[in-house]
């Protein structure tokens, strides 16, 4: 007697081992790898019969691993419908050795989130002025994890987020962060107790300057930002592993130290961030809210040396110069 398994079951169960295999790369969190696993794994699938293969190809595209950005020219002379009907998800990389050039997502009708390893060490990678780094969005992608990013100005940031309208996660996993009052791109030393995660809710706690890019994100609902944290931080008053009270989001260590014993300044700078608008519009400016935003939530992992599988080198990191000066922030900062 045979037996007539439904294409539907079979789909579901090559789903399900695709979706539990292993990564084919060692340490998960290195940059610049494809986590998929190895082509082997179904390709003895995909030769069992025609329909087999057509249902093993449709799920191992549904994520894509690109290198360059050329290689998405190709892609409909190998396979016609990738674009129009298998890609759910994204994952390319800007290599540091490469021109940076738009990456085109014409075509790309299916795409629900989008993974970036952004690999340059320049600080100027993306100016004013410069282009979108992705171009021709034309489905509506809902999860950004952007990794790697070196020296993450609001700039550059801009140019990596803006493109992406019905944005509702967006995930930043960074090197460095954003110092909102000496406008600079900082190595987080956070004083000891340190905290492990710091949670927001109702739009609070994102580096004032980068909410000029994200308000008018209007689906945005969650942000989430991962900084490795370099120790040894300066004494900063209302904050260690048990207490906030001054909303850190990302200043750095020295700015804190300095600033923060003017009480007067420390005020008016947390009521800032808690979007209170100042009446001197000329120096202050209020703290933007993107309308939908409910959660932001940092999480810092400790530096220890850097073994194999880390996401940065030790040559990125083993440097006493940590605060970068950037000249392209829009001036907002205290002086």
């Amino acid at each position: 007697m045979l037996y007539y398994i439904p294409p539907e079951l079979i789909n579901e169960i090559a789903h399900h081992i695709l979706d539990n295999a292993p990564s084919r790369h060692e340490h998960p969190e290195a940059l610049g790898h494809n986590l998929k696993p190895p082509w082997n794994f179904i390709q003895s699938f995909t030769l069992t019969c025609r329909e087999f293969r057509l249902i093993g190809l449709a799920l191992w595209f549904r994520q894509l691993y690109i290198a360059s950005s050329e290689d998405l020219k190709a892609i409909e002379l190998h396979f016609p419908v990738l674009k129009s009907s298998w890609c759910r998800h994204l994952h390319f990389v800007q290599e540091k050795d490469n021109e940076v050039t738009p990456w085109d997502l014409a075509g790309f009708m299916r795409l629900s989130s989008l993974r970036i390893d952004w690999l340059c060490i320049g600080m100027s990678d993306v100016g004013d002025g410069d282009p979108p780094f992705v171009i021709n969005v034309e489905s509506k992608i809902r999860e950004l994890d952007i990794r790697g990013v070196r020296h993450p100005s609001p700039m550059l940031l801009m140019s990596l987020v803006s493109p992406f309208d019905d944005l509702i996660i967006l995930r930043l996993d960074l090197l460095r962060i954003w110092c909102g009052l000496c406008n600079t791109c900082i190595l987080v030393r956070l004083p000891s107790p340190p905290p492990t995660t710091i949670s927001y809710a109702d739009g609070l706690g994102l580096p004032y300057h980068y909410t000029r890019f994200l308000f008018p994100l209007d689906a945005l609902e969650e942000v989430y930002i991962r900084l490795p944290d370099f120790g040894l931080g300066l004494p900063t008053p209302g904050l260690s592993d048990q207490v906030n009270d001054n909303l850190w989001s990302g200043e750095c260590d020295r700015c804190m130290s300095l600033m923060y014993e003017d009480d007067t300044f420390r005020i008016a700078w947390v009521n800032r961030k808690k979007g209170v608008q100042p009446g001197n519009l000329d120096k202050w400016s209020p703290y933007l809210i993107p309308p939908r935003l409910r959660k932001v939530r940092w999480a810092f992992w400790k530096i220890s040396g850097l073994a194999e599988g880390m996401p940065f080198s030790l040559e990125e990191v083993d440097s006493e110069e940590d605060a970068v000066s950037e000249e392209e922030s829009d001036g907002e900062g205290e002086e």
